[in-house]
């Protein structure tokens, strides 16, 4: 009883979500700049539309 009851329990203890790793804002930006690279151009266009209608988008390509 005692073997199943700890292996119950470390089951649910296994199963506790801890915290996530991200990768803040620069680690997203890079990944998403290496998939942009890959898009064809008519895609690229349709995106850089969307982009622009970002309002920081003048402090993201400021440094471009």
């Amino acid at each position: 009883m005692k073997k199943a009851a700890l292996m119950a329990l470390s089951c649910l203890v296994a199963l506790v979500p801890g915290p996530a790793s991200a990768w803040w804002d620069e680690g997203h930006m890079q990944i998403a700049y290496l998939a942009y690279k890959r898009l064809d151009p008519a895609i690229k266009d349709k995106i850089d539309g969307l982009l622009r209608l970002n309002p920081d988008y003048q402090v993201w390509t400021c440094g471009a």
